[in-house]
This record gives structure tokens, C-alpha cells and sequence, in this order.
């Protein structure tokens, strides 16, 4: 990878080391991008989606996208920059034996002519605390 890029979150609850928060909260955080090399790029994506694991086809739906950057990251010149998403009311994390339901805040950086740097962190949304059969 040319960069090293981070995704933090500034107002999550931890459980069982885990990171949750509840559907329709504000998720706030920030990203860090320190590129080992300077970068051109077309543009740097942050977004807010989920998608399905496990058996059968993989879905996914982007919820929010913002796009934060566009020209050239400079080598060893951090890029930084908060973000709040307002969460949707469902659907919830899920982890069943077949399906998983997994939600996640990715930065992408399309570079052109170049394979595109990606980084998730993900996160669990539910109204309830982790194993609450609610």
C-alpha cells in the first residue's frame, strides 16, 4: 500500500470488544491518510454502508458517500478530516450461521491508472447492548 490509512470513531460505545451504536445517532470520527509517497488522486471517498456476508450473493448498500479530497496527497502530509453520519434506523447488525448483516465506514482513494486504496472499520448497529434478545 502506498498510504497508511486510519479510521477512528470519537463517540462509540465499546462491548465485549466490540464498537456499537444505536440506529438514528450521529457517528462521528475521523480519517487519516499519510501517503509514503505522493499520491494523485482523482478523488478520496468516505462513506457509510452495510453489506451481507455468508451464504448466497453479496449485497451491499452505501447509505452516505461525501467526497473529501481530489489532487494530489503529499508524501509524509497527513490528510485529515472529521466526519458525522447520521444512522439510519436499520437494518441492525446481524450475526447469524448463514447471514451476517455487517455495517462499516470506508475510504476509498481512486487513484488513476492505479489500483484504488481502500480501508473499512467496521462497527455494530443496534439498539440494544451486544447479545441483548431484545
Amino acid at each position: 500500500m502506498k498510504a497508511d490509512i486510519e479510521i477512528t470513531f470519537s463517540n462509540d460505545v465499546q462491548e465485549n470488544g466490540s464498537v456499537r451504536f444505536r440506529p438514528g445517532e450521529a457517528l462521528q470520527g475521523r480519517v487519516t491518510i499519510t501517503p509514503r509517497k505522493d499520491i494523485p488522486c482523482e478523488h478520496v471517498y468516505l462513506r457509510l454502508l452495510w453489506h451481507t456476508k455468508g451464504r448466497g450473493d453479496r449485497f451491499e448498500q452505501k447509505i452516505a458517500e461525501e467526497d473529501i479530497f481530489q489532487g494530489v496527497l503529499q508524501k509524509d502530509v497527513p490528510l485529515r478530516r472529521e466526519f458525522t453520519f447520521t444512522l439510519p434506523k436499520e437494518p441492525w447488525s446481524y450475526t447469524g450461521k448463514l447471514l451476517s448483516i455487517v455495517w462499516g465506514v470506508e475510504v476509498q482513494v481512486d487513484v488513476p491508472r492505479a489500483r484504488d486504496l481502500t480501508e473499512k472499520a467496521t462497527f455494530i448497529l443496534h439498539p440494544y447492548g451486544a447479545g441483548a434478545a431484545k
